[in-house]
């Protein structure tokens, strides 16, 4: 015979599974607009370097590249040209970083897959009418 005492302890237990649930629900939900946010700040960061970054040069001396980005498997999806006579390596370099490991992190939990291919840093770096360029000859 169920008793009131019986009752509410099912009661009780269906709650708790209830709330379990839900719970689990919102933790994937919160999964979900947690990739959303890194996606938006992965392009917030894109922009600041691409706002940040100058290739106002004087001489072939002033030209710089760095990786840009992180292939699922492995090496970087661009070499971006810059000037260190026209914006801060030291603010590049942070920025580039932080874009490089937040784009490995969100592949390594997304299972991104990439094309691959090998994309190789230019061979020389020139002033060119005033403006880096980066040149490749392969």
């Amino acid at each position: 015979m169920l008793t009131f005492t019986k009752a509410f302890h099912y009661a009780v237990s269906f709650c708790y599974i209830l709330v379990i649930a839900v719970f689990f629900q919102s933790c994937e939900m919160i999964q979900d607009e947690s990739l959303e946010e890194k996606e938006r700040r992965l392009d917030s960061i894109y922009q600041k370097i691409r706002e940040t970054l100058n290739t106002s040069c004087t001489y072939d001396s002033d030209c710089r590249q760095i990786a840009l980005g992180s292939k699922a498997c492995g090496g970087p999806n661009a070499y971006l040209v810059y000037s260190v006579s026209s914006c801060s390596p030291d603010e590049i370099n942070l920025l580039v970083n932080s874009y490089n490991q937040l784009e490995n992190q969100i592949s390594g939990e997304e299972d991104i897959i990439s094309d691959c291919a090998l994309v190789e840093p230019h061979d020389s770096l020139v002033c060119d009418n005033q403006v880096c360029k980066g040149l490749s000859y392969h």
